[in-house]
């Protein structure tokens, strides 16, 4: 977690210095922007200064030294190792009694001030960044090896803010084709890209897929002044472009929203409950949050899609949408969702691999070991991201989510998708035969066969299935991941570890 702002110096020179907190002013109204990610603007009260302890701001200030700021109107701001305050240079500070402060969320801190001279409460948001320190290496790895890394990934889920962290916005090497101005230089593309240095991004570039041909040659040019990081939404139109003129030149990076890992073990909960996608996580209230879910459904459907090509009607996907998240976690049977709906198996099937090519829904393959046996082989079906199933089911809390019949379901959902975000496994696949032996994850890695088991509950233990897998896969390692916070030994290579501690989330 950072402000992810140039840092400045302390007080004292022994002390760790802070991050800055930038702040402009215009008469009563404050802008306060932390970082690149969040922009929050609030009323300051013209004669009243606001404070609040540090141990409300997670500990991250308790270390920090003594800083104070300045900006260009002369608003003032100040942290010590006892409490936050800014004013107004231009007026006399008033003492404020400290009010006490609202821990909102493990990134957002909600606090208010008690103005001296005007009635009632203001209320304050600042949202720390979330540093993703995961999919940055990813990208910092691709781009040294690739000269084109594509990062596809659904709206909403951060993309744009982890380009910018590469390259500023105001950059002449960024091009946003949703911003006029950026569509207007690239109308002569050739002329607008060729001389560039460093890193080039162009954010949403599904909106000019004609200039991947450009991108070709300039990716071959000897020596190589520019490397590329294009984004954008997955599109089956945008993989195909890509990949027929990009052939051998181009590395793809798979995004979503934040990783347990990125939001820290103490936040499974709420990560669970509200998903990945960062609006949504950091919204102010589960309400908040439900809300922004919703609408993201229905954009999604409505507006998104279409402009993906895909002409299917928005109210026949919400339908098909709502059948998947009643078969999460489960086997897929496209004849009993095609006579739910109206339409063949043929259709279910391609609504299915459109909802994947999207990441919207994981479709996990099943591994055949023993022909001699009865298996399933029809792929199991999770929606990917933990708050969007709880939309669909209308789950509002955990407490709802609890009194759930798909909390089981539910939690493997989220622990399954965490797993393979985490892993990276060359090939992931479910095992299943009819007598009743699964397995939830088959992961190959390193040349190792891999089991991962999910389990909800307190204390899990071996289980018959268990047995039969160890047997049947010839694993060299079975782990069975529950939401505790205890890890312990089941069998030899058969062991219990929470699921923070399997996907280092700390």
């Amino acid at each position: 977690m950072a402000a992810f702002l140039h840092p400045t110096s302390a007080a004292n020179s022994s002390e760790r210095p802070v991050n800055e907190l930038k702040i402009t002013c215009a008469e009563a109204e404050c802008s306060l922007f932390c970082g690149r990610v969040s922009h929050q603007t609030v009323t300051l009260p013209r004669q009243a200064m606001v404070s609040v302890s540090a141990s409300t701001v997670m500990g991250l200030l308790a270390r920090c030294g003594s800083v104070e700021l300045e900006s260009e109107c002369g608003a003032k701001a100040r942290c010590s190792s006892r409490r936050w305050s800014w004013h107004s240079r231009k007026v006399r500070p008033a003492v404020c009694r400290e009010q006490p402060a609202v821990i909102d969320s493990a990134k957002a801190i909600i606090y208010h001030e008690n103005p001296v001279l005007t009635a009632g409460f203001s209320w304050y948001t600042i949202v720390l960044m979330i540093e993703r320190k995961t999919d940055i290496a990813l990208i910092r790895t691709a781009l040294k090896r690739s000269r084109v890394v594509a990062l596809l990934g659904p709206r909403q889920c951060g993309k744009t803010t982890l380009a910018r962290t590469f390259v500023p916005a105001d950059s002449l090497n960024y091009f946003d084709l949703e911003d006029p101005q950026s569509v207007a230089r690239l109308a002569q593309p050739d002329m607008a890209l060729r001389p560039l240095k460093g890193l080039v991004v162009i954010d949403e570039v599904q909106r000019a897929s004609e200039i991947f041909p450009l991108l070709r040659v300039l990716a071959d040019r000897r020596p190589l002044p520019a490397r590329f990081l294009i984004l954008g939404s997955a599109s089956p139109d945008l993989l195909r472009q890509s990949s027929e003129s990009l052939a051998g030149r181009l590395e793809t990076i798979a995004m979503e929203g934040f990783r347990l890992s990125d939001v820290g073990a103490g936040a499974m909960a709420k990560h669970w409950l509200r998903g990945g996608f960062p609006l949504s996580f950091t919204a102010r209230g589960n309400t908040d949050s439900l809300t922004w879910r919703t609408q993201f459904l229905q954009t999604f459907l409505e507006r998104d899609m279409p402009q993906l090509g895909v002409s299917i009607p928005a109210a026949t996907l919400r339908r098909f949408w709502m059948m998947v998240a009643h078969y999460h976690g489960q086997i897929w049977n496209s004849a009993e969702i095609g006579r739910a709906l109206a339409i063949n198996e043929t259709t279910v099937r391609r609504y299915l691999d459109l909802m994947s090519d999207v990441f919207m829904v994981r479709q996990v393959r099943p591994w055949f070991e023993n022909l001699g046996k009865r298996q399933v082989k029809a792929p199991k079906v999770y929606v990917r991201d933990s708050g969007l199933l709880h939309a669909l089911l209308n789950i509002n809390n955990q407490r709802d989510l609890e009194r759930h019949p798909k909390v089981g379901a539910s939690w493997e959902g989220y622990a399954v998708e965490e797993i393979i975000k985490c892993f990276h496994p060359g090939e992931a696949y479910f095992w299943a035969t009819h007598n009743g032996a699964e397995l939830d994850l088959l992961l190959f890695k390193g040349g190792k066969r891999i089991g991962v088991e999910c389990k909800r509950m307190d204390a899990p233990t071996m289980t018959p299935s268990i047995r039969h897998a160890l047997t049947d896969l010839k694993l060299d390692h079975l782990h069975v991941v529950y939401p505790g916070t205890r890890r312990y030994a089941l069998a030899e290579n058969v062991d219990v570890l929470p699921l923070a501690e399997f996907v280092n989330a700390k």
